[in-house]
């Protein structure tokens, strides 16, 4: 009875069908969950790992700019105080890593070696931050050069050699001339404009009422006017030494100063 029973049994057990074509296309949906779980996180994994350079980059640019703006306010503080060691100092900094704005840098060192009486060295840092600067921002870098280049010219003056120092006004003057439209209505317009006046007033100095040649009286002895004029050539070339003279004291005043013939400077920004 019992074995009979049991046969009953067996035949009503249920058995999980065979999975139809390739058994291997049959496959358990929690372990499919689960494998798409790990495909997920290693893909997050991955876009994390990519992203952090990018992160790391984003923050030096960030501490750059920031540290810009510290360090150009440090300067223009220090200028404005006639501190002009440091603000050489702050200047020099902006140098490092400069991507945005790269004509301040060089401009701001070349106006405070423009303060110093540094005039050669004021033209170079000049000269390299011209090309990078376009439109307005052209004008107080022409203006600081032309003035650096002046100076040049009325130490060359000074030293004697006129043609040297024409030619260094001459160039002054052309960097002037080449100014963009955006200049006369900057704040270099001024600058610029005293600076042109003085340059052309230079390479073409008012003739002095001395010089101006005085009829003779008629009833002058002709042996007295030899005489007469090698005393007016002596009275001019003392009038020369005089001048040459009170040029030379007025650079080395304005230099002492931090200013010298070039009049006022436009300041770093």
């Amino acid at each position: 009875m019992s074995t009979a029973t049991d046969e009953s049994e067996a035949d009503e057990v249920i058995t999980p069908p065979e999975p139809a074509g390739n058994p291997a296309a049959w496959r358990d949906p929690v372990a499919e969950r689960r494998a798409y779980l790990r495909r997920l996180r290693r893909r997050r994994k991955r876009l994390m790992l990519l992203g952090i350079p990018v992160a790391i980059l984003a923050l030096l640019v960030a501490a750059k700019f920031l540290s810009m703006t510290v360090i150009a306010n440090r300067t223009v503080s220090a200028y404005e105080v006639a501190d002009y060691e440091s603000a050489l100092n702050s200047a020099q900094q902006q140098k490092f890593l400069n991507v945005v704005e790269q004509w301040k840098a060089p401009y701001n060192t070349g106006t405070v070696y423009l303060q110093l009486g540094l005039n050669q060295e004021a033209r170079t840092e000049l000269e390299a931050a011209l090309p990078l600067a376009s439109g307005a921002d052209e004008c107080p870098i022409r203006s600081n050069l032309a003035i650096a280049i002046e100076r040049i010219g009325d130490q060359h003056d000074a030293d004697g050699d006129g043609d040297a120092a024409r030619e260094a006004w001459q160039q002054a003057l052309a960097v002037l001339s080449q100014a963009p439209a955006e200049c006369p209505d900057s704040t270099s317009s001024v600058p610029m404009s005293e600076t042109q006046q003085r340059l052309e007033a230079k390479l073409d100095p008012p003739q002095s009422s001395d010089d101006a040649e005085e009829p003779q009286d008629p009833s002058e002895d002709p042996s007295d006017t030899g005489d007469a004029d090698q005393d007016a050539i002596e009275d001019i070339g003392e009038q020369l030494d005089e001048n040459q003279d009170d040029r030379q004291d007025a650079i080395d005043e304005e230099n002492d100063q931090g200013g010298g013939g070039g009049g006022g400077t436009d300041k770093p920004w």
